[in-house]
């Protein structure tokens, strides 16, 4: 919870307030619970109920060389470890991440973004990237069904290539209990999500970025919340917000 006051009388009952002001309620999250997990942990804290499941899979798909290219850009963790965990032979090379949890993904492989995105506005991030990176080329190692939001921003197309270095895989065999607040974390998942069920009136929605809420909107869910930002800390204000 964040909370400004311009006075510090004020302060610690307008926390208190906000504090008195959350109502527990049960949580659908869209990925698969991890040890340790930080989202899950707060919200069980405070009287939540959690119910974690990714709705799909990911294959890896096989790339030859890479190109040879002036930048790399990464729009997802899993973009990264799919695309480092073939062990690539890169020459030097600048690298972009969408935002500061791939960035620390690519840490695990040893290398460091030279930009990384602040923005849940992938439009906002890619026109910032796009900015930086001149008339030189980008390579894209992402998903075969990607929306390719970043690419799209770039006045010349020829600059962007693209390289499939993962696919995504509808599961079937996930039953997903009553909730109240459902948090999607990507389009594949709200995909996958409107195979089997829908969205009640009653229930409310939150988006990992613009990309997710349009594929929301797509399956005809027109009102949900974004996260500020794409990591856990951003999931728990979002949840705490509704």
């Amino acid at each position: 919870l964040y909370t400004e006051s311009k006075t510090t009388d004020s302060l610690a009952v307008k926390i208190v307030e906000k504090l008195k002001a959350i109502k527990p309620c049960s949580v659908f999250i869209s990925r698969d619970s991890r040890n340790n997990d930080y989202f899950e942990t707060v919200l069980k804290g405070n009287g939540y109920t959690v119910f974690s499941s990714a709705l799909i899979d990911m294959k890896a798909i096989a790339f030859p060389d890479v190109p040879r290219t002036d930048w790399l850009f990464f729009s997802s963790k899993n973009a990264v470890k799919f695309f480092f965990q073939q062990q690539p032979l890169l020459q030097e090379i600048k690298i972009g991440c969408v935002g500061k949890s791939t960035a620390d993904e690519l840490r695990k492989y040893g290398k460091r973004a030279d930009f990384i995105g602040y923005s849940t506005d992938t439009k906002l991030t890619g026109k910032q990237f796009a900015s930086t990176v001149g008339n030189k080329t980008v390579l894209f190692p992402q998903a075969k069904e990607s929306m390719r939001s970043i690419q799209q921003v770039f006045s010349n197309p020829k600059q962007c290539i693209d390289l499939f270095v993962y696919q995504t895989l509808k599961k079937s065999d996930i039953t997903i209990p009553q909730f109240d607040l459902a948090v999607f974390t990507s389009p594949s998942n709200v995909d996958a999500f409107f195979e089997k069920n829908t969205i009640h009136a009653s229930q409310k929605v939150i988006a990992m970025g613009d990309s997710t809420a349009a594929a929301l909107k797509r399956h005809g869910v027109n009102k949900c919340s974004l996260t500020n930002t794409f990591d856990d800390l951003g999931l728990v204000r979002a949840v705490f917000a509704q």
